[in-house]
């Protein structure tokens, strides 16, 4: 049985900001003002590492994350301090949906909280369970299709009524969604999709 469902992406389209950049300043200013120099110096060197590109993003989310797993962040407060780059979103705000799905690859840890602050009753996000580094695998791309469509499946649903995302890396879910809404949309992602023959509306901020 359909119902309907919406999957909203996070970083740049639910809030105009990339949330993780946010979120390393965040744990970075903490680890100073607690007396964590170990984990501020870690930070820094694994900043200049990505800045040099001897690390990708994916490793140095992994990284951040495996050394703050046991670390007592206040993640509710680190939602609250970003809620100003939340973005007004037209088409999400005038329709009802049955289920909203906040589907980002940013980490579980904050993500969920932000999901339920405005009022979405799914999130699906990129976790971190104690796994080496070759088993970890960001909620992005194919990574993120597959994980919305088992969500799907949990919930005996069969189709995404309405995809809102900003970025390309979500092409594979906008293939299986029935309506594609782009945030500020750039005129390679434009081309992009018309050379995939993605029909799509556009919202502007």
């Amino acid at each position: 049985m359909n119902k309907n469902v919406v999957v909203v992406d996070l970083d740049g389209t639910l809030y105009s900001i990339n949330t993780f950049h946010h979120y390393l300043k965040f744990i970075f200013i903490k680890s100073i003002s607690t007396i964590r120099f170990w984990l501020s110096v870690r930070l820094i060197m694994l900043f200049i590492r990505r800045i040099l590109g001897f690390v990708s993003h994916a490793e140095m989310k992994y990284r951040v994350l495996s050394w703050t797993a046991n670390y007592n962040i206040d993640h509710q407060k680190f939602a609250s301090s970003i809620k100003k780059y939340h973005n007004y979103l037209h088409n999400l705000e005038t329709n009802t949906f049955q289920h909203k799905i906040l589907a980002t690859a940013a980490p579980n840890c904050y993500a969920s909280i932000i999901a339920t602050n405005h009022g979405f009753n799914h999130c699906v996000a990129t976790t971190y369970t104690q796994e080496d580094f070759a088993s970890f695998v960001e909620n992005s791309k194919e990574a993120k299709k597959e994980n919305v469509t088992q969500l799907l499946k949990s919930l005996n649903l069969n189709e995404i009524n309405t995809l809102i995302t900003d970025h390309i890396d979500d092409l594979p879910l906008m293939k299986i969604s029935k309506e594609v809404i782009l945030i500020n949309p750039s005129s390679e992602l434009i081309k992009e999709l018309n050379e995939h023959n993605i029909k799509f509306k556009s919202e502007l901020h």
